[in-house]
């Protein structure tokens, strides 16, 4: 379970920063994530087991996490059950990516003509 904290605990004076916690919570958990694909585990995240307030109330209660401490997110590392057979289809790269400016074509370098 990723947690995050608003404050800075060992400031002298104590600064609250909106959506910090949960940004380094997200940069760790995309690390522990690519750690566990490069070990052969498989791994899903989920935000859902701590939105809900009073959940998050017994999820912190039942795991001993401190009051001055959220919750942001849930991440399930394991073995998985069987080989995956395909990859996950997407989007080909230049209907999701910009080239400098948003609404910029971008192009592969093996599709470029310069």
């Amino acid at each position: 379970i990723g947690c995050g904290s608003e404050t800075f605990h060992d400031s002298p004076l104590i600064y609250e920063l909106e959506y910090f916690g949960s940004i380094v919570v997200a940069m760790g958990i995309l690390n522990m994530w690519y750690a566990a694909h490069a070990l052969g585990y498989g791994a899903g995240y989920q935000a859902l087991p701590v939105m809900e307030p009073r959940r998050c109330e017994l999820l912190c209660e039942k795991i001993g996490i401190p009051r001055s401490w959220i919750p942001v997110a849930t991440l399930s590392i394991g073995v998985p059950r069987s080989p995956r057979m395909l990859g996950p289809s997407r989007f080909p790269l230049e209907s999701v990516f910009y080239s400098e400016r948003w609404g910029n074509p971008y192009k592969r370098i093996a599709f470029r003509n310069e």
